[in-house]
Formats: C-alpha cells, structure tokens, sequence
C-alpha cells in the first residue's frame, strides 16, 4: 500500500472542466491533492468536491508561482 504523504498530487487547471473533474476522481484515492489556481475567486468552483484538498497559486504568466507549486509534488498533472 502507498504511504498517503509519498503521493502528493499538484492538478494544474484544476478549476477547469477536465481539471476539476480529474480533482474529483482523484479525491477518492490515495492521495494528498494541490490544486493549481490562478485566483482565489476560483477556490469555491471546486471546494465543494472535498474538504482536504490544498490549493495553491498557479498562474502561467507567473513563471515563478509554477516553481513554487511544483513544491513537494510528487506527481503532477498537466493540462
């Protein structure tokens, strides 16, 4: 069985179709989830999927917020 903390997942996108989806199925497996968001009025589309994801500052435009949400991400996914 995988160690909860040795699968942390970053979703880019995750306020998006595809992303939020891909939040929500990935939310009933083992895993800690980041959720790459360019803004906090984004944060309540997906909240409401689970009460434990994490979210984090990702904006494209920003190359250093990628660096910073890359942090300690074991997997991440891309749209």
């Amino acid at each position: 069985m995988v160690n909860k903390t040795e699968n942390r997942v970053l979703v880019t996108g995750a306020t998006e179709t595809v992303g939020s989806e891909l939040v929500k199925q990935l939310s009933y497996s083992n895993v800690i989830l980041r959720c790459g968001v360019r803004s906090d009025k984004f944060i309540d589309k997906i909240r409401k999927i689970s009460k434990e994801l994490g979210f984090v500052d990702l904006d494209y435009e920003k190359p250093v917020s990628l660096g910073n949400a890359c942090i300690n991400s074991v997997k991440i996914w891309y749209r």
